[in-house]
């Protein structure tokens, strides 16, 4: 029997990649949403973004479509991620490593983008 993070995370991932998805099969590469974790100032900070702001804009983006916005509760909620800013987000509590947030939202269907990920490096020590 699967334990109730394991199925809220499958029925995330339903939910934002329809009903063909599966937790364990769904496209990284292919995903709406991408994400980079980083550390600021001896806190953890997760950005996520979507796919398309990425590749059109090459920067954050400032806000979500209604649709993209319910959808990003639902991660959210379920990784136990509380909100900081605009598309910015850290763990609520402690405890849980860059590692584990990383695989906890590819396991949601959101791919920590390599270029993203860099790039999110790179602003927070500006």
């Amino acid at each position: 029997m699967l334990n109730r993070l394991a199925l809220s995370l499958i029925l995330i991932n339903l939910l934002i990649n329809g009903s063909n998805a599966m937790a364990a099969s769904c496209n990284l590469e292919k995903s709406h949403f991408i994400a980079a974790v980083i550390e600021s100032e001896n806190e953890i900070e997760v950005w996520i973004n979507t796919r398309a702001h990425w590749m059109s804009e090459g920067a954050l983006t400032d806000s979500y479509s209604s649709k993209e916005s319910r959808s990003v509760d639902k991660i959210t909620d379920v990784l136990n991620l509380c909100n900081l800013a605009e598309s910015t987000y850290s763990p609520c509590g402690e405890g849980r490593s860059i590692k584990q947030i990383k695989k906890d939202l590819e396991s949601v269907c959101v791919q920590i983008q390599p270029e993203f990920q860099t790039w999110a490096e790179k602003e927070i020590k500006k």
